[in-house]
């Protein structure tokens, strides 16, 4: 087994098992977690998120927690519960239930600050510390090599039973994604604590556009600059559809007279 009957895993497996017999005749698509990294690195890192746990060190000025160790525990404990939940419904509901599983992951976009190899490598570690902490176990079995030599005995291993069950424990791939960062290098130092935040040995940063209140909704609805980036965007998200197999989740179900059109949306659960 994955999880021993006490661990958090077989919890999880136990609350997903009652989520598939009770709705699976309407949900076909499941979603095991959302965001788990959001749920560690705000929850257990920075204490900006329940249950508010952090290293005293931190801004948030947590009562409780440890920065340089906990959210790896979590995450480690969120992708085995993600792994035993895909099993279950695998072996027991998924032949009867013609349904699927998967998890939704977020990442931001790391840009390197400048062509350096040194920053071209911080920008991959950023990358591997935020998307590949949940993508490699779930594709790979383990965490990303830079993870493990950067976190060492602080990051948790897989047994080669759990590897196992984490690789292609996905049947599709959810990934929400919101911004971009620039991504430099952060030279090692003693002086840095074991920490989330600063493991990855990467400084991120950004442009904020300035608010300008002055202008009058005609001049700020001509947006030219923001209408060619969605416009680009769009069209890149468009290429990337047509690229690859992907489902329609939206159907389209003609009327018996064949003159009416009624759209339907296939039922999706998000367990977490």
């Amino acid at each position: 087994m994955v999880g021993t009957p006490s661990s958090p895993s077989a919890d999880y497996r136990d609350y997903a098992d009652v989520c598939f017999r009770e709705f699976g005749d309407r949900v076909k698509h499941w979603i095991t977690f959302n965001e788990p990294w959001t749920f560690c690195a705000l929850g257990y890192a920075r204490g900006l998120h329940a249950p508010g746990r952090c290293s005293p060190s931190e801004a948030g000025g947590c009562r409780r927690g440890d920065s340089g160790r906990e959210p790896y525990i979590v995450a480690h404990h969120q992708l085995l519960a993600h792994a035993e939940a895909v099993k279950l419904y695998r072996n027991k509901y998924k032949e009867s239930q013609k349904g699927m599983i998967g998890i939704t992951l977020v990442s931001s976009w790391f840009i390197p600050v400048t062509a350096s190899k040194l920053n071209k490598d911080a920008a991959q570690r950023a990358l591997d510390f935020m998307l590949g902490w949940f993508m490699d176990p779930i594709t790979q079995g383990d965490y990303p090599f830079s993870m493990r030599s950067l976190i060492r005995d602080r990051l948790p291993e897989f047994t080669e039973e759990q590897s196992k069950v984490l690789i292609g424990s996905i049947d599709f791939l959810g990934l929400n994604y919101y911004t971009s960062n620039y991504a430099s290098s952060i030279p090692f130092s003693d002086d840095l604590l074991p920490d989330y935040m600063t493991d990855a040995r990467t400084n991120l940063t950004g442009i904020d556009e300035v608010n300008n209140g002055t202008l009058s909704l005609q001049e700020a609805l001509k947006d030219d600059t923001r209408i060619d980036y969605y416009h680009r965007h769009l069209q890149q998200i468009r290429r990337a559809i047509n690229a690859v197999n992907h489902e329609k989740y939206v159907k389209r179900e003609h009327e018996r007279d064949g003159n009416e059109e009624e759209r339907r949306v296939e039922g999706m659960g998000t367990m977490i």
